[in-house]
């Protein structure tokens, strides 16, 4: 449903024959005193924060650019966000209209790497740019800001360039990770202007713990930042950035040791890697999950009861091999996924949301991880549909005989096709028909908008590190809910349970339940209590079988094991600053 979040990344064919694959105990550090060499692909096609995606993209931004927010280490080691410019994170002000303020003040003495005075009208003139901008990569982030779509923002600096204020149209708990995006990076006021700014050309400002040395078709040399507020705790001097846009070189490159680090990784060579190079191979996640969903009103089921209908879905969902389907149809390092939240969500407490999700909330999805025992489960749920409907038999084998005809609707790209083929295949072993409809993205998009469909894919990544932007595509309002959940005949259904201010209540709609917990989450000020809701509707939405999680999206790149102190944010973006070779 939304945009990809990563892009893809002179050695000669000598390089690639006769590069020899290092074991575990012969990999050496990089060269001492030799720039810290990074290849990410092709090079980036701008270093304008307001054009800028996440992921590789905002790799080269967020070492340049600092924000109001950021991310460092924190003391599990993961990504904690901090103050970057801001001298202190601000308490939400609640205004009595509904509306929220936010008030930064800035840290003393800011500066350009130029030396002209960083303040807090630069971050207005750029909120308001990236907000408008035609070409902008994200400018939807501004829309929690009072003001967005009128043309300015409602965003004010004080006289003396100290204080920022910002209003929210209503409250947003995870503003604040918004702040550390590349989009809501200060700029230059009025230095945006200028051609050389979209040019490649290193003659602009920055604020973070580099600024670029030289930028050429070949490459991209960062060096320490004398300017930025905490430029004692940048370790590596000098930052190279190798642009190959072929990922093989760039690996066979690796491995010889050329660079510290190429992302991506090929996906021909992930298994040669995982074995002779695991402890090099990392795997982060993008945020994202391929998704099958049924239709509420799918015209197949329609002679079934409402409850019927989710043990149907749930069956067919528990059929699925995820781990076979990521291993031998869908390309690359995806991993088979048991909820529709991803990895690299946080919970209230900073661990893993995956960490506590499923029925008991212990971390084990929704999906059991023996798959013989999911398909005894499928067995008997189809069975139990069989048997209070009258309207199909299911034998001994569990092979379903008069199950109605099913259909799939999904773009005719051949990963999606690939996947459909296998399930009609799947499900034709258990006697359950599969007609498959392929078609062109654009009329595959205005198709399933129309409905009509048993079975679709969707797939889904965010902008944030936070559970909403998941759970909010199946509200019934919607206009991603393209399974229609608490509309037409299920909007009446009243079988949900919700428990709010510790009430319990039962035989509740859709509206009533889901919904009531998404109101909730939005307006809480309480972390834990929004997380524990959004737990709560995590689980409700599984229990409808509407969503079926097939793979989540992740991306491998490889490390040198010599390399320390690199932080994978939130959204795909490394965090250079504290990266050094340790010998």
């Amino acid at each position: 449903m939304k945009r990809a979040l990563l892009c893809t990344l002179i050695a000669a064919a000598l390089l690639l024959s006769a590069c020899s694959r290092a074991s575990e105990s012969t990999v050496r550090a990089p060269d001492a005193g030799a720039p810290l060499t990074l290849c990410l692909g092709a090079g980036p096609a701008t270093l304008d924060p307001a054009r800028t995606e996440n992921g590789i993209g905002a790799t080269y931004v967020v070492n340049l650019f600092a924000g109001l927010t950021g991310y460092r280490t924190g003391g599990d080691g993961a990504a904690e966000l901090t103050p970057e410019l801001c001298a202190a994170l601000p308490e939400p002000e609640a205004l009595p209209d509904g509306r929220v303020r936010y008030v930064f003040t800035l840290r003393d003495g800011l500066t350009w790497s130029d030396g002209a005075p960083l303040t807090a009208a630069d971050f207005v003139y750029a909120w308001n740019r990236a907000s408008t901008l035609g070409d902008a990569a994200a400018p939807y982030l501004f829309a929690c800001i009072d003001g967005y779509g009128t043309g300015r923002l409602n965003v004010t600096a004080s006289p003396d360039g100290r204080t920022l204020t910002v209003v929210l149209a209503e409250a947003m708990p995870t503003f604040l990770q918004l702040c550390a995006q590349p989009a809501y990076a200060p700029v230059p006021s009025g230095a945006t202007d200028a051609t050389s700014w979209t040019a490649d050309d290193a003659a602009f400002a920055a604020s973070g713990p580099y600024t670029v040395a030289e930028w050429t078709t070949e490459g991209l040399t960062y060096t320490k930042n004398p300017a930025y507020w905490d430029a004692d705790n940048v370790v590596a001097e000098t930052v190279r950035f190798v642009f190959q846009s072929d990922p093989n070189v760039a690996e066979s490159a690796f491995l010889v040791r050329e660079y510290a680090l190429v992302w991506p990784v090929p996906d021909a060579a992930l298994d040669d890697l995982r074995t002779n190079h695991a402890p090099e191979l990392r795997t982060v996640s993008q945020l994202g999950t391929y998704s099958l969903c049924f239709s509420m009103s799918d015209p197949a089921l329609s002679v079934f009861s409402q409850t019927e209908r989710a043990q149907i879905r749930t069956a067919l969902a528990l059929l699925i091999d995820r781990d076979a389907l990521c291993a031998n149809i869908t390309p690359g390092a995806q991993q088979s996924a048991n909820a529709p939240i991803p990895p690299g969500i946080s919970d209230a407490d900073g661990s893993a949301f995956t960490a506590h999700n499923g029925l008991d909330g212990k971390g084990g999805g929704y999906y059991g991880s023996d798959y013989e025992a999911n398909c005894k489960q499928a067995i008997a749920l189809l069975r139990q549909a069989a048997e209070s409907s009258g309207r199909f038999t299911v034998n001994a084998q569990g092979v379903c005989a008069g199950f109605p005809e099913l259909t799939y609707l999904t773009s005719d790209a051949a990963g999606h096709v690939a996947i459909a083929d296998d399930l009609q295949s799947l499900y034709g072993r258990y006697g359950i028909a599969l007609t498959v409809t392929a078609q062109d993205m654009d009329t595959f998009l205005a198709s399933r908008a129309a409905g009509g469909y048993s079975i679709t894919r969707c797939s889904f990544s965010a902008d944030i590190d936070d559970p909403m932007p998941f759970l909010s595509l199946w509200a019934s309002g919607a206009g991603s809910n393209c399974v229609a959940l608490g509309r037409g005949a299920h909007a009446d259904y009243a079988g949900y349970t919700v428990t709010l201010d510790g009430r319990t209540k039962d035989n509740c709609t859709w509206a009533e339940s889901y919904d009531a917990l998404l109101y909730r989450i939005q307006s809480s000020g309480d972390t834990a209590e929004r997380y524990s809701l959004m737990h709560q509707a995590e689980t409700l939405l599984m229990q409808t079988g509407a969503v079926c999680p097939l793979y989540w999206y992740t991306d491998t790149y490889l490390c040198n094991t010599h390399v320390q102190g690199l932080l994978s944010g939130p959204l795909g973006a490394q965090y250079l600053m504290g990266a050094h070779v340790e010998k």
